[in-house]
């Protein structure tokens, strides 16, 4: 994946907010969101400025773009538990985002550290 489509998903979902949420604050249809975030599409700079904005975080740090990891098995662990409570997943789901901005803001400090 090019661009900042990853990382736009991670964002969301470290912020805990849906596709509906951010749809809602964009002005923009679940669709277009959709393929922001798998990379089908680039948004333009006012929109990607806006997308900063709802995640409190910079243009440079949405375009940095770098393949995120998934730290906690989050898809094998919970299904062999079938008492899992879907809001458990999720918030496993958010805090392996979270894991992964801050992977991404160290990248970011280390690269400017390296110039």
């Amino acid at each position: 994946m090019s661009g900042p489509g990853e990382t736009l998903l991670v964002a969301r979902k470290a912020q805990g907010l849906t596709q509906d949420d951010v749809c809602g604050l964009l002005g923009i249809t679940q669709a277009t969101l959709s393929r922001y975030e798998n990379g089908q599409r680039v948004p333009d700079d006012e929109t990607l400025a806006r997308f900063a904005q709802i995640y409190e975080v910079t243009v440079g740090f949405l375009r940095h773009g770098q393949r995120m990891q998934g730290a906690l098995a989050i898809d094998s662990h919970m299904r062999r538990q079938k008492t899992t409570k879907a809001t458990k997943a999720t918030l496993w789901r958010r805090l392996e985002a979270r894991l992964n901005m801050y992977r991404l803001h160290a990248s970011l400090l280390f690269g400017a550290v390296n110039k």
